[in-house]
This record gives structure tokens, C-alpha cells and sequence, in this order.
């Protein structure tokens, strides 16, 4: 079963190329609906119904009011902005909306409104194209002001939708999101022969283009990141997710969406380096520190961690405070449940544990006696 959800789905209820509409939907981030002139919901993609409809209610999703979506404090913002699209048919309203998600949280996003017509110029439909801007508001990112319907749908998506023929590789489509993003026009990925493998950065250019090869000859979908060069000379990063179309047992066309994941290389660089600061000052200490995830396993522990216990750090990790190999013991020489250890009592409890004594046996059988603090992370 499709995971569109659509009251018709006849060749006349779509106002883009069958060829890209079903690849759009599926893979964007974008949130896309549409409502009858009475305002109730025609259509919604994966992305609305995932983040804005709990599970139970998606059935009678379709027919449903649109201002059910929308805190009420927004329904006269809404309601202004439809008006505006009725009073000029052939432009974009845009609109910015909260909503609840699935989760109870307000969301801020942002929506262009369009009206689309029948074959005759009368009103159809309200089409509605949006995204999630709650996290960065103040990025005000001005669109195209006019374009065709099926431009309104693929341009506005911050992101690159393609197409290429499976034998060369060359662009057959590219949407107007290229140009926002890497600098050259759609047209210039077109036109130019071996345009993508041209402006692949060095380093990735030879891995990329060989295990695409390897993916399009198993004929399997697959998702790439790589750095591409831009006009101005920047590098930014892109994460390709590319599905392969196969027509009579063997692929045809490649069809896909580059994502622009610049901010999230640059945050996981961030966290990389606090990553190693922090294993640099840890392992400075003279103290033994591991850290457990919430079943009491260690998922680090640092070098004094490592000379106290007698092990590796390969031989620590994954290890639990029930494990019998411990062999611990109280003060009085009587055993030491790994229930009762001071981390699991922690994990239970979430309160902290203070100056508890244990002994534990070294893989060479001598006795080390360890004064454990326990602290719960949030």
C-alpha cells in the first residue's frame, strides 16, 4: 500500500510529471498538502502525516478540516492567506504557521499557498508546499515570486531534485534548487558534459563515481555523501539519496534528491573535537572513569580506568556491573552483588551513589581496592 495518502489518485488529480511527482513526495523533507475549495485535506505527503498526524487518526486524515492542523491562535492567519491566493490566483502567499507535531511540541513552519486551476482557469485546489523553520528563524530565504505549478512544487524545496541517464550520468532534469545551492544554474548541469563528475571534490571524486557504478550495476538504490564544488570556489556538502529506475529488467534512468548537509558536517566536526578534548582531559586524570548506557554497560573508560581493572579498554567495554568476572567484594571479605554496585543502584534509582568501598580481582589474581562515586547524566 502506497504511503501517500490521497483521496484519488487518476491522472488528473496530478499537476506535475508522473515521473518526478512520485520520486518528490516520497523523498522530500518538504511538508506538501493540498485542500478543496472548502478546506478540507485532498492530499498530504509522507512528511505531514509522520510529524503532524498520530498514527490512530491518519484513516480519516482525508476530508478533515485543514485548520485542525494549526493552533487556533494561527486559524485567521491561515484563513487571510488563502483569501490573498483566491484574489490573485497566479501568485505564491507565503505564510508562516505553528503546529502541533505528533509529539505535543509546536512547531514554526513555513508555507507558500497556491491556488491551482482546472483546464478552464476556475480555482481546484489550494496547493501548500512548507517546511520546518523552528530552528532557525532568522534565516529568511527569499523564493521566486511566480513560477509554474509543477516549478512552485520542485524549486522551492531546499533541495537539489534530479534526473540522469544510468549509461553517461548526465543530467536530464535538475530542479532550481541547484542554483541556490552549489551556485551554477540548472541549465549549466544539463548542458555540460560530465557536469557532476567534473565538480566532485577531488577526494571524492574517484570512491563516489566507483561505487555508484557498483550500485547501478547491482541495480540497487543507494545514498552517497560527498563535498562538491561550488561557483564560488566553496565546497559544500551534499547527501545524495538516488533511486534507480529499471524498465524491462534493466536500469534506465537514475532519479534523486541532494540534501545539503554543510551545517550537520561542520556540527558532527564540533562534536568530534569536544570528543577528543574530552577524552584528552579524562585520561589526564588520576582517577578511574567509565561511563555505562542505561542496561549498565561501559561504553568508555579511561587509561586509569584501564591500569586499575587490569584490562584493555576492548576487554572493558560492553562489560556490566553484573558481570561475574568482576569477583568483587565488600570490605568484609563477603561477596559484592553486581546489583548492589553503586552504578546500578544509580540506574535504578537515578540518584547518585558516595564513597563506597569494593574489591575486585585482576585478571592476574591480585586484589584491588576501589572507593566508587556514582553520578546519573541526563
Amino acid at each position: 500500500q502506497s504511503t501517500l495518502t490521497r483521496r484519488s489518485l487518476g491522472a488528473s488529480d496530478y499537476t506535475v510529471s508522473d515521473r518526478y511527482l512520485t520520486s518528490l513526495v516520497e523523498l522530500s523533507p518538504m511538508y506538501i498538502i493540498r485542500t478543496d475549495l472548502e478546506g478540507r485535506y485532498t492530499f498530504a505527503n509522507p512528511a505531514v502525516l509522520n510529524h503532524f498526524v498520530p498514527a490512530e487518526l491518519r484513516a480519516d486524515f482525508i476530508g478533515s478540516p485543514s485548520l485542525t492542523l494549526i493552533i487556533p491562535q494561527d486559524h485567521q492567519k491561515t484563513i487571510e492567506a488563502v483569501r490573498a491566493c483566491f484574489a490573485s490566483p497566479g501568485k505564491s502567499i507565503r505564510v508562516t504557521l505553528r503546529k502541533p507535531d505528533v509529539h505535543g511540541n509546536i512547531l514554526t513552519t513555513e508555507w507558500d499557498f497556491h491556488i491551482i486551476l482546472d483546464d478552464a482557469g476556475l480555482p481546484q485546489e489550494v496547493q501548500c508546499v512548507g517546511m520546518d523553520i523552528t530552528e532557525r528563524l532568522d534565516a529568511d530565504k527569499l523564493l521566486e515570486q511566480e513560477r509554474s505549478q509543477q516549478s512552485l512544487l520542485l524549486d522551492n524545496i531546499n533541495a537539489i531534485i534530479w534526473e540522469a541517464d544510468v549509461a553517461t550520468f548526465q543530467f536530464t532534469f535538475v530542479s532550481g534548487a541547484a542554483e541556490r545551492i552549489t551556485g551554477y544554474a540548472s541549465q549549466q548541469w544539463i548542458e555540460e558534459q560530465d557536469f557532476w563528475l567534473n565538480h566532485l571534490h577531488t577526494d571524492a571524486r574517484e570512491p563516489s563515481i566507483q561505487y555508484c557504478m557498483n550500485e547501478v550495476k547491482a541495480g540497487k538504490n543507494h545514498e552517497l555523501e560527498y563535498r562538491f564544488q561550488k561557483a564560488d570556489g566553496g565546497i559544500v556538502w551534499l547527501k545524495d539519496i538516488v533511486t534507480i529506475i529499471i524498465q524491462e529488467g534493466k536500469p534506465t534512468t537514475l532519479r534523486g534528491i541532494m540534501i545539503d548537509i554543510t551545517e550537520q558536517k561542520k556540527l558532527e566536526q564540533s562534536v568530534r573535537n569536544s570528543e577528543e578534548q574530552f577524552r584528552s582531559a579524562v585520561n589526564a586524570l588520576g582517577e578511574g572513569i567509565v561511563l555505562q548506557d542505561e542496561n549498565g554497560a561501559i561504553v568508555f573508560s579511561n587509561s586509569r580506568a584501564e591500569e586499575i581493572t587490569g584490562l584493555s579498554k576492548e576487554q572493558i567495554a560492553g562489560r556490566t556491573s553484573l558481570d561475574f568476572r568482576w569477583n568483587a567484594i565488600h570490605e568484609n571479605g563477603s561477596p559484592f552483588p553486581g546489583e548492589e554496585h553503586p552504578s546500578m543502584v544509580t540506574l535504578r534509582t537515578k540518584e547518585p551513589q558516595r564513597n563506597v568501598i569494593a574489591g575486585i580481582y585482576k585478571p592476574d589474581g591480585s586484589l584491588v581496592w576501589i572507593l566508587i562515586n556514582t553520578q546519573p547524566l541526563a
